[in-house]
């Protein structure tokens, strides 16, 4: 009678496994697209949203296509198993599904109750940035922001991207930037670029990553509503007619002001006379010879920023938007490896352009 019921019980075990996965996936078998449904709101939603504020699978009208793009292509996250994600073949299939039926209804899918949403730990984000723990210096809680405005302007940014842009605009950066009339960031920085900066946070400085992502509050309707009001600003020129209680600072949290220490990065290296070529070679028709100018500006020390090697390394590597200077980053499309960049760098900070070496040993600086 005993081996009866040990057996029974590691059949209903062996049953159980069969219907649960690793996070308790309730069993689905029977309509995959509620099962999509809640996939979409376990993994997408922290992101996204609800399905209607991004409306991801709008420009696709094929379920393969969509299928490819869910896997590996269309996301900063490859979700099939295949590439190291989360979700099995058929499950990418019951997300498709569900994304595909809300575009062909234009509305949401008539569903049951879905079973409760688990807790997950963050995904680990597709590109290099490291996942920034803890909370964000100067960012508000924006729930708890919204619920204070009044019902016509939580209305108001809801519905509209600009404004809602200014409002997180305001929420988030106006404590290192203040007003976007002071900041202009837009100018110099534009589209991917101030995109990246916003989610993932500029190396060496204060500003952290805001995307979810990057250990962040805001999700991706979020960061492309502040694209949004900045783009449209630069495009104006001048200030937009937004509500001026959108733009009312958040009050000032005391911890906030508190010295922030800054990440410690090793100073560039490299070989200066390896730099003085390369100089020769790609910025001498610019710069001169000398380094004393000619189109461009001069490029001799000292150079007034915190950290002058980072300074010039970003600057070669990335270039100066809307300028002659263009990237030098193999990454950005230049000529320059990271090694010769760094070696350009050393050769720009030493103290003179006299002639070095032909064959200098590994230079650092002082």
């Amino acid at each position: 009678m005993t081996c009866r019921i040990l057996l029974f019980a590691i059949l209903l075990l062996v049953f159980g496994a069969n219907r649960l996965s690793a996070i308790g996936r309730p069993d689905f078998s029977k309509d995959p697209l509620v099962h999509g449904a809640w996939l979409f709101k376990v993994h997408c939603n922290r992101c996204h949203g609800e399905y209607a504020k991004e409306r991801l699978a709008e420009e696709y009208r094929s379920a393969d296509k969509l299928e490819k793009a869910i896997a590996d292509k269309g996301c900063r996250i490859s979700w099939a198993r295949a590439r190291g994600g989360p979700l099995s073949p058929t499950e990418i299939t019951a997300v498709s599904r569900y994304m595909l039926m809300w575009e062909e209804l234009g509305r949401e899918p008539d569903l049951p109750p879905l079973p409760e949403i688990p807790k997950l730990e963050p995904e680990k984000p597709a590109s290099s940035y490291p996942i920034q723990t803890g909370p964000v210096p100067g960012q508000i809680p924006q729930t708890t922001g919204e619920n204070a405005l009044s019902p016509p302007l939580s209305k108001l940014i809801r519905k509209n991207t600009v404004a809602r842009g200014a409002w997180l605009y305001t929420g988030n950066c106006y404590r290192c930037h203040l007003s976007y009339d002071q900041a202009r960031m837009g100018r110099s920085l534009k589209g991917e670029k101030l995109q990246k900066m916003i989610e993932n946070g500029k190396t060496s400085t204060q500003m952290n990553g805001f995307s979810i992502l990057a250990g962040g509050r805001l999700k991706n309707s979020d960061i492309a509503a502040i694209m949004s009001y900045i783009t449209l600003y630069e495009n104006y020129g001048r200030p937009l007619a937004i509500a001026p209680e959108l733009l009312k600072p958040p009050s000032v949290n005391p911890s906030d002001l508190l010295p922030v220490g800054l990440p410690q990065f090793p100073l560039v290296a490299g070989n200066a006379a390896l730099g003085k070529n390369l100089y020769m070679m790609h910025c001498s028709r610019c710069h001169g010879s000398d380094r004393a100018g000619y189109i461009g500006r001069d490029l001799i020390p000292p150079f007034l920023s915190l950290r002058p090697d980072l300074f010039l390394k970003s600057t070669i590597k990335d270039g100066i938007p809307d300028s002659l200077m263009q990237p030098f980053s193999i990454n950005e499309g230049g000529k320059l490896s990271p090694k010769e960049v760094d070696s350009l760098v050393v050769y720009l900070l030493t103290a003179s352009s006299h002639d070095l070496p032909e064959t200098e040993s590994l230079t650092t600086l002082p």
